[in-house]
């Protein structure tokens, strides 16, 4: 009887110590998501702080070399009418953060359905609780767009960008 008390024992210990490390494998691969993709989104900020600098730059010698003919928003250095966040970029992004929030965008898609892919696109950021400016800055749009935005989405479903809302989709 006791050798069997013993092998269970044993049995349950191994067992223990299995799962405490599959557990710990887990966590750590949680981890080195959610820091890729926070460099990732450091790597897009510094594109829109550069962007910024270079538009601003391009602002002030337009000004000193003004073309009388061409309009005021024209010219091939308008680098605010490019969308930072590309569809390639949006598949990166998306896969570093179903890989730090599993889950996410599978929940969000069962629950709202007929969301567009900029509402979606929208929920995720805002998921990371990015500020304004950030945010309209990586889905290329003005401030006043992104505010537009999410009051047509909370119009939409009342709900949706509640912080327990969208931390209960992971």
């Amino acid at each position: 009887m006791s050798v069997i008390t013993g092998y269970l024992y044993w049995k349950q210990r191994r067992e223990r110590h299995n799962f405490l490390a599959l557990h710990q494998q887990d966590e750590e691969r949680l981890q080195q998501a959610q820091e890729k993709l926070v460099q990732y989104l450091n790597s897009i900020k510094e594109k829109n702080n550069l962007i910024e600098a270079f538009e601003l730059q391009l602002a002030n010698n337009a000004d000193n070399h003004r073309n009388p003919d061409a309009g005021e928003n024209e010219g091939p250095h308008r680098f605010s009418d490019f969308t930072l966040l590309t569809e390639q970029d949006w598949q990166q992004f998306k896969t570093l953060f179903s890989a730090a929030h599993p889950g996410f965008f599978t929940n969000l898609n069962t629950r709202y359905p007929d969301l567009s892919q900029g509402e979606v696109r929208l929920l995720a950021l805002s998921r990371l609780s990015l500020s304004s400016k950030e945010m309209a800055g990586m889905l290329g749009i003005s401030q006043q767009s992104l505010r537009t935005s999410r009051y047509r989405l909370r119009k939409k479903y009342p709900d949706v960008l509640a912080d327990d809302e969208l931390k209960s989709m992971t």
